[in-house]
């Protein structure tokens, strides 16, 4: 079954908060909307690391004599880590101040990136993250680098779909009756507490149901990393930075 789109999840939310749904009603709908978005950030801050909040395996290439490389994704949050292939080394992260200690002048490295990274991040003038990652020694040539990151999962098209599978949606829609009970009842106190009630029973219950796969993953990947020697858990990574 496919993961749920946001028109889906919001017609729904909308329905199991008191059958509210007006296609025609554009500034409930927007008002979901942002509900909705809410929502998948609370969710995300629970279960940051998870393989649900993360994006693996991107490539992009090195410029020679170029000190970095700049991803093009917009829905970054942090670049957990970063490798590439020639030499089979994963990098070093460490901080742009550190990145600046090491090497002030990077005209003065040249070679493969194999000893470390910097992520540095601005804000562009329409309101995206800009990334850069700046690599020691500075690229000497054309080179593929792999880079994993936590992705923003909030949904900015009705055609986007969840990064959750359908089977936690139930935890979506608990979630989201509180917070819109809130904005279109607020007077209703007792409706809204039991919202809230509600809402915590199901954030009970589908967390322990997500984590319990994360800690699995977790085994398995710290059984491989015993037996090759160099696995990297993803999921400590993110969980710990």
């Amino acid at each position: 079954m496919p993961n749920t789109t946001r028109s889906t999840l919001r017609t729904n939310a909308l329905r199991k908060a008191g059958n509210r749904y007006n296609a025609s009603d554009t500034t409930l709908l927007t008002i979901a909307d942002d509900i909705l978005n809410d929502v998948f950030g609370m969710i995300q801050s629970l279960i940051k690391g998870h393989p649900f909040t993360l994006d693996i395996g991107n490539t992009i290439s090195t410029v020679a004599d170029q000190a970095y490389v700049e991803p093009t994704e917009t829905d970054i949050i942090e670049i957990l880590q970063v490798y590439q292939r020639v030499n089979d080394r994963k990098m070093k992260q460490i901080t742009y101040t550190e990145y600046i200690n090491m090497v002030p002048d990077p005209t003065r490295t040249s070679g493969n990136p194999d000893i470390a990274w910097a992520p540095t991040m601005t804000v562009d003038v329409t309101g995206n993250n800009d990334w850069r990652i700046y690599l020691i020694p500075t690229p000497s040539s054309a080179l593929t680098l792999y880079y994993d990151y936590l992705k923003d999962i909030r949904l900015t098209t009705d055609a986007a779909f969840c990064a959750i599978p359908p089977t936690y949606d139930g935890w979506i829609y608990a979630e989201f009756k509180p917070l819109f009970y809130e904005i279109l009842e607020s007077n209703n106190r007792s409706r809204i507490a039991d919202a809230r009630l509600a809402a915590k029973e199901a954030r009970s219950l589908y967390l322990q149901a997500i984590m319990s796969q994360a800690d699995r993953i977790q085994q398995v990947d710290s059984y491989r990393g015993s037996r090759d020697g160099h696995f990297d858990n993803l999921y400590r990574v993110a969980k710990t930075t």
